[in-house]
Formats: structure tokens, C-alpha cells, sequence
């Protein structure tokens, strides 16, 4: 349909984007129903990522991944590359999310973190609740090694 899109896939460590979203709040629906039980975010993570890769061997996308450890590691360079990916020049400004956070009403259920200071607390968040985690590491595991995140 759009055949000269630019795809940014936000990659983060799938045990961490499942506890993530297993202990968000979201509105429900259909999708967000998935994320109430554990076994069920596991699952649904792994449908939608199967779907992601079928989309990527079969479908011509002009895709970047971006690493949400390495956006929060170096904020300034991902942003180099991602407005070099997507043709446009980079401002300064861009590395002033706080302040253009600030100035608006943020709606999702993420809006406290989007006024902090990065931080690197999240990354591996997931190790502290391995146990709780059993049931679905195994199918998260060969989606952390696929994007290159260590067991």
C-alpha cells in the first residue's frame, strides 16, 4: 500500500517487553486482553513478531531497527542514524524530548517516563523476575537471541 515507507522496528529484550506490558494498565481491547496472564503476553509476543519476520522475508520493507538499549546507551548517535535513515536533517533540538514532553499532554500509560532523564533501570529489569517469568521464557528465549540479546 505504501511502497516507499520507512519502517523504525523498536526493538527492547522480549522478557523485558513482556513484563513491561504484563505490568502496564492498558485500556482493553482485543490486543491489550493478551497482556492480563503472563503464558498469554508470551504468546501473543511471539504471534506478533512471527507475523513481523513472515513480513520481512516475504515483502520488500525498508526497515531500520532501532535498540531500545542502545537509544538510551547513546541518544544522540541513534538519533543521527534514524534521521539518516529517514532523510531528514538532525536538529539539536530533537535531544530536548523532555522539554517538548513537558509542553504537552502525554495520554499513554508510559506519560511519567517520557518527562525523565533516560535511564538504564529497565534494561534487564526482566532478571529480577525470572522465577515469576518460567512459564514463558521459553518462548521468548529464541526471540532474544534472534535480536542478539544474551540468555
Amino acid at each position: 500500500m505504501f511502497p516507499r515507507a520507512k519502517i523504525i522496528l523498536a526493538l527492547r529484550d522480549p522478557r523485558d517487553v513482556v513484563l513491561s506490558c504484563y505490568q502496564q494498565r492498558f485500556a482493553i481491547n482485543a490486543a491489550m486482553a493478551q497482556l492480563l496472564d503472563l503464558r498469554s503476553a508470551g504468546a501473543y509476543y511471539d504471534l506478533v513478531m512471527s507475523l513481523l519476520e513472515a513480513c520481512r522475508e516475504r515483502l520488500k520493507l525498508n526497515l531500520l531497527q532501532a535498540r531500545y538499549e542502545d537509544v538510551v546507551g547513546n541518544l544522540e548517535s541513534e538519533t543521527h542514524r534514524l534521521c539518516a535513515f529517514l532523510g531528514v536533517p538532525f536538529e539539536p533540538n530533537m535531544l530536548n524530548y523532555r522539554e517538548t514532553a513537558l509542553g504537552r499532554e502525554v495520554a499513554t500509560p508510559s506519560a511519567r517516563q517520557v518527562i525523565e532523564p533516560l535511564y538504564t533501570r529497565s534494561i534487564g529489569r526482566w532478571r529480577r523476575y525470572e522465577q515469576h517469568l518460567q512459564p514463558v521464557l521459553p518462548v521468548l528465549a529464541p526471540w532474544a537471541r534472534r535480536y542478539g540479546y544474551s540468555a
